[in-house]
């Protein structure tokens, strides 16, 4: 191997080597020992002490990777023993204790319990956290480095930035090195862009017109193959800035639409009550946990905490670890005591402590258990229980019957009505009525001539807004389809009532169907120069998408 480096190198390359080598150590050597951004890091730590304790406001650091997440919980760990420090990775979790030396290794689940509970001051992240982790107990976060995709960034922010923040204002540091490939993407691509694609209040990172292959390129060196300068970077993100705007225009969904959207989910919801609710699954927990209950004389216990009551199966499951249940948002959220090292786990389906429980309790196999059981096995829907004369379609109305010892039961199965895949003929059918529509409104409501798509859809867009505040926000219009017998055909499956009238077919549009016509027609507009942007062409242009198919 030793022959192999130094083959075809004559003394003088070797003698420049070691000089330049030396230089180099050189140079380290005179580097600070904390670097420029760890001492940033524990000017912001210092600023947070509490008064009279050792301790310091939470706060939140992110980095890329796992060795700087490393060396930094050593630094934090050092000058801050009376800290609580806690990490966060894909390797799991760790959390140094306050006086002690040696962290200990920790369920991340543990991890943000104890954050949340405000028995961590610091945790450390790498971007494992970044998504689906609450940590909105916390008003500042630290990005000590920079992700190479902007959306990242925006889910860190998000840890902290979510519903359930009480603090009234957060703050979010970026650590940049001036003139970094960071601080020219960060920095002074924000700054250019900000004014051409900001929709409302401060720009998003998420909304950063850069992809990560570009910021790749831009951090090769020089020689690399590949390599972009600070113009061609710019270039590249007006033309993603171009397409993104683009994108915001066509799938662009109004806030009223949405809003009744929800409201007729949620009026859906309504109709259907659940057969079993938090209250509900807890009350029989609870009940068969007291003395003389099934579950009382399996051993288990109600155990209660400061936000809440929870369920200890130690001795019920025979689970490798000791384990509570609980029904209560807040307790799970907040979790257990600093030193309750135990798991809790939330009462609800899916949770695999609570299908055991479940499954246990159904082990019997006598007539009716037997059937029962065998429907939780499936996941079979049941409608109801028939009990001697009374029917039991949900928890509730169990524990109201009371005893129901020696009585029939009979299970009452819930039909499931089979699903059929919308057909090809029906979702061409739908795409031929809305592009015809858009064609109907093209020529009615498009003005000719505009400077801009914005002026010449504003007419449309008018009409929109008109249909909305009518009293019953309907519009009925003739479409001439290419195929009138194919869409009668399926007009009960359609999504929008028509009738046949002589040549043409009327619908009954609503707010729904004008959300649509205008994003068909801002796709058309996108699609043809400005001299051809006629109401005629345009709708020309969508009756032929509408006859090909």
């Amino acid at each position: 191997m030793e022959g192999l480096v130094l083959k075809n190198r004559s003394e003088s390359d070797l003698t420049w080597e070691q000089t330049a080598v030396e230089a180099l150590l050189q140079q380290m050597r005179q580097l600070p020992k904390v670097p420029r951004k760890t001492h940033q890091l524990l000017e912001h730590i210092e600023q947070r002490r509490i008064p009279g304790a050792d301790r310091v406001r939470q706060l939140v650091i992110f980095t890329r990777y796992a060795d700087t997440l490393a060396a930094l919980h050593r630094e934090l760990c050092s000058r801050l023993p009376r800290c609580p420090i806690g990490t966060f990775s894909g390797l799991g979790g760790s959390l140094r204790r306050a006086g002690e030396h040696k962290p200990e290794g920790m369920d991340r689940t543990a991890i943000k319990q104890r954050f949340v509970a405000g028995q961590i001051d610091i945790l450390i992240c790498t971007d494992a956290a970044a998504e689906g982790l609450n940590l909105q107990s916390a008003d500042l976060l630290i990005n000590f480095d920079l992700p190479w995709n902007p959306m990242m960034l925006e889910q860190r922010i998000g840890r902290i930035d979510r519903i359930g923040q009480h603090h009234e204002q957060i703050q979010v540091y970026n650590y940049l090195y001036q003139n970094s490939v960071e601080e020219v993407v960060y920095s002074r691509l924000v700054k250019r862009f900000r004014e051409e694609i900001s929709v409302s209040g401060e720009l998003q990172f998420s909304l950063l017109p850069i992809q990560p292959e570009d910021f790749e390129d831009f951090a090769k060196s020089k020689d690399e193959p590949g390599h972009i300068d600070e113009e061609e970077l710019i270039r590249r993100a007006k033309a993603h800035a171009v397409k993104i705007s683009e994108r915001q225009r066509l799938t662009e969904f109004p806030a009223q639409a949405q809003k009744q959207a929800y409201e007729q989910l949620d009026a859906e919801a309504m109709m259907q009550p659940l057969p079993a609710s938090l209250d509900s699954i807890w009350q029989v927990l609870s009940e068969s946990a007291q003395p003389g209950g099934y579950l009382h004389a399996l051993g288990a216990r109600i155990e209660s905490f400061r936000q809440g009551e929870a369920l200890s199966l130690d001795h019920v499951l025979q689970f490798p670890a000791p384990a509570l249940l609980t029904c209560s948002r807040a307790l799970y959220e907040e979790g257990l005591g600093q030193e309750d090292r135990r798991r809790l786990h939330f009462a609800t389906y899916g949770n695999p402590l609570f299908e055991r429980l479940l499954d246990h309790v159904l082990k019997p196999t006598e007539p009716p258990f037997d059937a029962i059981q065998q429907c939780w096995v499936e996941r079979r829907p049941l409608t109801a229980l028939q009990v001697g004369g009374e029917r039991l379609a949900s928890v509730d109305d169990a524990l109201a019957a009371g005893q129901v010892d020696e009585q029939p039961i009979t299970l009452v199965s819930r039909s499931i009505p089979a699903i059929y895949p919308q057909s090809d003929q029906l979702g061409r059918q739908q795409r031929v009525l809305l592009e015809t529509a858009a064609a109907h409104f093209a020529n009615k409501k498009l003005k000719e001539d505009p400077d801009t798509v914005k002026q010449q859809i504003a007419e449309f867009e008018r009409f929109q807004a008109d249909v909305r505040t009518r009293p019953t926000p309907v519009v009925h219009f003739n479409c001439e389809v290419p195929d009138r017998n194919a869409i009668l055909a399926l007009k009960n499956k359609l999504l929008w009532p028509i009738m046949n009238n002589d040549s043409a077919i009327m619908v009954d549009g609503d707010p729904l169907l004008l959300d649509v016509v205008r994003a068909l027609l801002l796709r058309q507009l996108g699609e043809m120069k400005k001299h051809a942007r006629t109401g005629p062409n345009v709708a020309k242009a969508l009756r032929e998408r509408a006859r090909n198919g």
